[in-house]
């Protein structure tokens, strides 16, 4: 108990003893304040006071974990809200990836429908008209003749 009171005092041991020199005055004083005996022993008015200063540790304790209690719930509400969104965008992108890659497909068939038209179109126009191109045929000289 004497080192506990030296250490709470900040007192050091004299150097031509080995035990430590507290004053009556100070010894006296240390004991009112932590309520010790004279035979240096912990009280009840100290215990009564660690008992309360535990049952307020002990209160701001449980609140804090119900605090944290509700958080965790809360966040795992949200973490199952983000899962069902990730799930619904996976399905979202799956169908608009089916419907992209069919339109992909759709566009390759009529470019090969319209570059076939294009090339049956120049084929008649070589059949009606010969191998020229339309700037000779505006240019012709006698376009009074075609009619």
């Amino acid at each position: 108990m004497e080192n506990l009171l030296m250490k709470k005092l900040n007192l050091k041991k004299s150097k031509n003893t080995k035990s430590s020199y507290l004053g009556t005055k100070a010894l006296d004083q240390v004991r009112r304040k932590y309520g010790a005996c004279d035979h240096n022993r912990v009280s009840y008015k100290a215990l009564e006071h660690l008992n309360e200063l535990l049952w307020k540790r002990i209160d701001k304790d449980g609140r804090t974990l119900r605090k944290i209690g509700t958080l965790i719930d809360s966040v795992k509400f949200h973490k199952d809200i983000i899962e069902y969104q990730k799930n619904q965008i996976d399905g979202m992108e799956a169908s608009y990836q089916e419907q992209f890659d069919s339109y992909i497909e759709a566009n390759k068939e009529l470019k090969e429908q319209n570059t076939d038209l294009i090339l049956y179109t120049q084929k008649l126009k070589e059949k009606m008209y010969g191998k020229f191109s339309i700037k000779t045929w505006r240019n012709r000289p006698n376009k009074k003749e075609d009619n």
